[in-house]
């Protein structure tokens, strides 16, 4: 059993040739005619009845391929970047219905109701309730698209595609591998100093830069990396994240090679962070270290790679620790006259925006002003209060104040009861699976600390780009999910 992944094998029956046979005849049919009349329905069709036969052939596979080309941000850069019809990534996406099915009618395995669903589901009502009085009911309702598409409908299709422990730890090999490829593009750019080389968008520049500390140059700046994103401060949070799986894998990989590849690929990660300059995702990343340690999620090899992979970062981006620096200035600053610097004035600016949100919660408390309304009432509040408003519509710039501007008490609650549900559940699995099966309880410890950085970086970022935030909740759902029988095999460890 290999240490990477570990796929399906295509069944030996002879009638399960029959689907893919009929989908084959059916493709080339189609393939003439449609693209006769339309390339783009032409492309729409060859691509879903390909996406059928590989689910039929290889049904893990799909779930690997969605996973990867959501978490790599390749199906959105494919659309806005590279003229790929939209259709074509909605097929992507419903690809996963195909594993779905092979698990209910081919393996006849039961497809579990996730234990976050309730909560969830919730959560959108809240939504829906909260939309209904919205003064923005555009903004709203854009929210609301993207909630149920890349937060509910993503969440319950991945949860369902996961049949096994193996899949799940293949899925996370995926996810840690394109964190390292990611950080490693970012590395690239950093050492050739070329940033008009963004390689097919998987590596985009912000417009943001910080001083680099040259003394030969008192101007120098560099700018800050951006990833597949285009957002430096969330290419940041989908990276840290990572670390704590990319930990796991080392601690439980079986074999050398892979054991390399799992710390060479945090390290990767670390890099890619660094390089984006954002202070909250060190904050959130020494934060949960500590609290790890407290909690003994964290082992004291892990913590000495952790160690040694943020000493790497800092070594190989030195203006990285000079940034982290300004938030001693800016702490002194508050007991001071000294005046602020720009970085400074940057945490200031975060500051009003996240005080506009509580006094938005404040005056709206039960559901809020309306998902996605928030930043139309950020000016009249702003100004109000001072410290550095900015004449134009912001976010909240936190996870929680966020959530209670624009859902109210009700939907903070089910914020913090969602994330409550599962870590409980994942500390079950964790002691669960301590002496069964270590490889298990080693992974359940490591969506721990990958939650809790989630939910520490929030407190610098609201919620957005939610298909990461519920791709991490739907890998830690299964991670956290005990089998029926307690016979299950424990040899899946990959």
């Amino acid at each position: 059993m290999t240490d990477l992944a570990e796929v399906d094998r295509p069944s030996k029956v002879a009638g399960d040739t029959v689907p893919l046979v009929l989908a084959g005849a059916l493709l080339a049919v189609l393939m003439t005619v449609t693209f006769a009349v339309s390339a783009v329905f032409g492309l729409l069709a060859t691509t879903l009845l390909l996406a059928v036969a590989l689910g039929l052939a290889r049904p893990h596979l799909v779930t690997l391929i969605v996973v990867g080309a959501v978490y790599s941000n390749a199906a959105v850069i494919a659309v806005r970047m590279h003229g790929v019809p939209r259709a074509v990534v909605m097929v992507l996406a419903l690809a996963l219905l195909v594993p779905i099915a092979h698990r209910m009618l081919h393996d006849r395995r039961p497809v579990p109701v996730p234990q976050v669903l309730p909560v969830v589901a919730a959560f959108g009502v809240v939504q829906v309730l909260s939309s209904l009085q919205s003064r923005d009911l555009t903004a709203s309702a854009e929210s609301l698209m993207v909630f149920a598409v890349e937060g509910l409908a993503l969440l319950v299709l991945l949860v369902f595609c996961i049949a096994s422990h193996a899949q799940l730890r293949s899925l996370v090999w995926i996810v840690v591998l394109i964190g390292a490829v990611l950080g490693g593009l970012s590395g690239v750019q950093q050492v050739r100093g070329d940033y008009d080389q963004q390689f097919g968008g998987f590596a985009q520049v912000s417009r943001a830069v910080v001083p680099t500390g040259d003394l030969a140059a008192a101007e120098s700046t560099a700018p800050r990396l951006s990833g597949p994103i285009g957002e430096k401060n969330r290419y940041a949070q989908i990276l840290v994240v990572l670390v704590p799986l990319g930990l796991s894998l080392a601690r439980t990989a079986r074999r050398r090679s892979a054991k390399a590849l799992a710390v060479g690929a945090t390290m990767l990660i670390l890099i890619g962070t660094a390089l984006t300059y954002s202070r909250g995702a060190a904050i959130a990343l020494g934060l949960v270290l500590v609290l790890g340690t407290f909690l003994r999620l964290i082992r004291p090899v892990a913590l000495c790679t952790a160690a040694v992979g943020v000493v790497v970062a800092l070594t190989v981006v030195p203006a990285y620790g000079e940034r982290l620096s300004s938030l001693d200035d800016f702490a002194r600053s508050l007991t001071s006259s000294t005046p602020l610097t720009s970085s400074d004035s940057s945490i200031r600016s975060r500051a009003t925006e996240s005080l506009a949100a509580l006094n938005v919660f404040i005056d709206h408390p039960i559901l809020g002003v309306g998902p996605g309304a928030f930043p139309s009432y950020y000016r009249s509040y702003a100004s109000e209060i001072g410290g550095r408003p900015r004449m134009e519509d912001r976010e909240a710039h936190n996870l929680y104040l966020g959530v209670a501007a624009e859902l109210g008490l009700l939907g903070l609650l089910l914020l913090l009861t969602l994330f409550a549900v599962l870590l409980h559940a994942l500390f079950r699995a964790r002691r669960a699976w301590s002496k069964r099966d270590p490889a298990r309880s080693e992974l359940a410890g490591g969506f721990i600390l990958a939650i809790m950085l989630y939910m520490s970086t929030g407190l610098f970022l609201h919620l957005s780009y939610q298909r990461y935030f519920w791709i991490l909740i739907a890998l830690a759902t299964v991670a956290a999910t005990l089998p029926r029988q307690r016979t299950e095999a424990t040899a899946a460890t990959t």
